[in-house]
């Protein structure tokens, strides 16, 4: 198992490198807006969090590192899905239909290709309650030196706090 050891773990210490630097950036944006912050990346066709810094809040959302969520109805989801060409993204859709986690998740392909779009043109996704009904979050991408969608960086929080005019005003 020596070769494909190294492979695993090299791939691993990437993701540490990479989540290293955007602790600091976590916790400013956690201080700023009073909400839990996250950075997450792709793996396979989920999303998985690196680093995650709770808000300053009495409520905060419980989120914690390495926890696994779907692509479709999560703003880091939709931010990475974002990221890939429509052919990829048609690829993925046969490959993980989008299935409902509460009433407001998008399960509609086409609706869901719509919302991607509109992520692409905006930078910005939103999960209103989608995964979670007591949840709201916004994300936005990380990209590396060559413009690549590396990861993407959210905030989260309770939707009796986070209502959309409020998540617009975090944005930005």
């Amino acid at each position: 198992i020596g070769a494909p050891l190294f492979t695993l773990a090299a791939g691993a210490l990437d993701e540490v490198e990479m989540a290293s630097p955007g602790r600091p950036v976590l916790e400013d944006l956690s201080t700023r807006t009073g909400e839990a912050s996250h950075f997450a990346v792709r793996s396979g066709d989920d999303i998985v969090t690196l680093v995650r810094v709770a808000g300053t809040g009495a409520f905060q959302m419980t989120d914690r590192v390495g926890a696994v969520r779907p692509a479709h109805c999560t703003a880091i989801g939709k931010i990475m899905l974002a990221a890939l060409d429509d052919a990829e993204l048609e690829a993925y859709l046969r490959r993980r239909p989008p299935t409902p986690f509460t009433p407001k998740t998008i399960t509609d392909v086409a609706c869901l290709i719509d919302e991607v779009r509109r992520v692409r043109t905006s930078g910005i996704a939103y999960d209103d309650s989608e995964y979670d009904i007591e949840a709201r979050c916004i994300a936005v991408a990380v990209r590396d030196f060559t413009g690549m969608v590396r990861g993407a960086v959210g905030i989260s929080g309770a939707v009796w706090r986070l209502w959309l005019q409020a998540l617009d005003e975090k944005a930005a």
